[in-house]
């Protein structure tokens, strides 16, 4: 008992203990600054493609687009504009939340770097699957 007491006096933090157990395993090659820049990096370049292909499809986007929150985005700039002046809110909110999302992950790197690869890796995976979607999805 006394041995648990001690353990818990440490500064160390349940998840912590959790983690240095093997209980969430990420393999040596992955626990890297390396691996962490790399998937920040693949974050940005696929968002970046993503806005490219926004201004691409500009003057069709407003029919191609099956997102109602950006659809909802889209119109939340004066009606009477054009259509094409309005998609600078939602160009803006799209930039703006993948440079929030960025900074969380090297800002939780700093903290847990564990927890940034594990958020970066999940991130990561989703915009694969937005890519996915943007290369072969039938309209």
């Amino acid at each position: 008992m006394s041995h648990a007491i001690s353990r818990w006096n440490d500064d160390r933090s349940l998840l912590q203990d959790l983690w240095e157990s093997k209980c969430f395993y990420v393999p040596r090659w992955l626990n890297t600054s390396v691996s962490l820049v790399c998937m920040t990096a693949w974050i940005g370049i696929v968002a970046a493609y993503d806005v490219y292909l926004t201004i691409l499809y500009a003057l069709t986007l407003e029919s191609l687009e099956v997102n109602p929150v950006a659809r909802g985005i889209m119109h939340l700039d004066t009606p009477t504009q054009e259509f094409l002046t309005s998609l600078a809110l939602f160009i803006g909110l799209k930039c703006a939340g993948i440079v929030v999302v960025m900074s969380v992950v090297f800002m939780i790197s700093i903290w847990r770097k564990h927890w940034a690869l594990l958020i970066a890796g999940g991130v990561s995976t989703f915009q694969l699957a937005l890519l996915m979607f943007l290369c072969f999805a039938q309209f």
